[in-house]
């Protein structure tokens, strides 16, 4: 939804959905289809307007910005197996809990932290 995006919630996203005229369409290509950058700058201003122009088209001017210290939030484990039996499928259990596990330790030592 529009109104999720960044910079896009508030009385931007508000003033954006009032002029696509329909609640259905709520999508970011919702703005690239049917409103132009004339209606746009009509309804939030030069610059806002050109800018949600502008990134409901898949342009972003802003410079992308390293993100220091940003720690992974899940620790998951993923593995494609075929059909199996019950043997099977509890070696795959341990397969991965295994490796969640691993992952679980790694991430301890480097980040001095541990799941609850």
């Amino acid at each position: 939804p529009i109104r999720k995006c960044r910079n896009m919630g508030g009385k931007v996203g508000k003033k954006i959905q009032e002029a696509l005229l329909s609640e259905d369409e709520d999508k970011m290509g919702s703005i690239a289809r049917l409103l132009s950058l004339n209606e746009l700058v009509g309804v939030l201003g030069n610059d806002t307007g050109r800018r949600v122009f502008d990134v409901a088209r898949g342009i972003d001017h802003e410079p992308v910005e390293e993100t220091k210290g940003a720690l992974t939030k899940s620790i998951t484990a993923f593995k494609s197996f075929g059909a199996t039996d019950l043997d099977g499928l509890g070696r795959w259990i341990e397969l991965l809990a295994t490796d969640v596990e691993d992952r679980v330790e790694r991430d301890s030592v480097r980040n001095q932290r541990y799941p609850r």
